[in-house]
């Protein structure tokens, strides 16, 4: 939402805090968010991959990632998978709103009170000459991120379900040595 050279300034501040470590640490939770969601489907014998599986674990694993607390994710759900009242497709309320309020009240409780996550981490960078930004800037960065990286997970999730289901070889290799699915 910036332009250089304040874009590459907040962007710095982000590309510190997603180390392999941080990543790797998620990789636990990742695995008990998507069998959450496979429970809620598969008695029923079928899903729809992007609406039942890639969409909320995505915004699952998001949240996990940056620390939002576990008690708010349902409320997160709720908002912005909650249909609209005038009987038209999407939410009555604006999610970027939503998102903002939200990630501006995480972003001042982290300076008021640290905790070991990714939204502290985010509240408490400093730009290389040692200055702090204001809420505002990181509570756009954090809200956008929540959001863009649900964008590209949810994407990422249906585009392999698909290759794997279009692709045979693919499937029996992946059988063959189940060690390998990481990797894809």
């Amino acid at each position: 939402s910036f332009d250089p050279p304040r874009h590459t300034q907040h962007r710095g501040l982000l590309m510190r805090l997603f180390t392999p470590r941080r990543l790797e640490e998620n990789e636990e939770a990742m695995g008990r968010i998507i069998e959450g969601q496979i429970d809620t489907f598969v008695g029923s014998g079928h899903c729809e991959v992007v609406e039942q599986l890639a969409a909320p674990t995505a915004m699952l694993v998001i949240a996990d990632l940056l620390g939002v607390p576990e008690e708010d994710r349902g409320r997160f759900r709720e908002r912005l998978d909650a249909p609209s009242t005038s009987g038209k497709a999407g939410v009555d309320h604006s999610p970027l709103e939503f998102l903002y309020d939200t990630f501006r009240a995480y972003i001042e409780d982290r300076r008021r009170d640290p905790r070991d996550d990714v939204l502290t981490r985010i509240a408490h960078a400093t730009f290389p000459d040692g200055t702090l930004p204001e809420v505002h800037d990181v509570m756009l960065l954090a809200a956008n991120l929540f959001a863009a990286g649900q964008e590209t997970m949810v994407r990422l999730l249906a585009f392999a379900l698909q290759v794997i289901g279009e692709d045979a070889e693919l499937q029996r290799w992946l059988r063959a040595d189940r060690g390998r699915i990481p990797g894809f």
